[in-house]
């Protein structure tokens, strides 16, 4: 199925409010602490959306009411996986960062018709694999009140 091509520049396509989400990880896994529903543009996940168990990295799948996936917000390094450090010799080092819990606070799109969002993850830590991204949890979308 393919998902509304957006327009950065003007929306076109692309719904014109969003969620905040604010999602606390650690050792136990993943949970939704906070949801807010914004008057705003998400800005766009460029090219074509990751696949579960093919692609690797993190993002977060809209769900319709049938689990079938209407949107996808592609996230880099949300649980702080990774450090640079710059050496005075103008080397870049890469290292794991020692971070295994926290908050992220992430915009999705409110892609009408989207009741859930399903966070896919290779990175998560404690539930990293070698292989492609997998759900790593999912949570109900609220409806909007006004």
């Amino acid at each position: 199925m393919s998902e509304p091509r957006t327009d950065s520049a003007r929306g076109r396509g692309h719904p014109r409010e969003s969620f905040r989400l604010t999602l606390r990880f650690g050792p136990g896994g993943v949970e939704l602490v906070a949801q807010e529903h914004l008057p705003m543009i998400t800005p766009p996940s460029v090219g074509e959306p990751p696949e579960a168990g093919r692609n690797s990295g993190t993002w977060l799948e809209l769900l319709d009411p049938e689990g079938r996936r209407v949107g996808t917000r592609v996230l880099h390094d949300p649980f702080r996986t990774r450090v640079e450090h710059h050496s005075p010799d103008g080397r870049i080092e890469h290292y794991e960062s020692g971070v295994s819990e926290g908050l992220v606070d992430v915009l999705v799109p409110a892609v009408p018709g989207a009741t859930s969002v399903a966070l896919v993850s290779s990175e998560l830590p404690g539930v990293r694999t070698d292989g492609g991204a997998v759900e790593v949890a999912r949570f109900e979308l609220a409806r909007r009140t006004s």
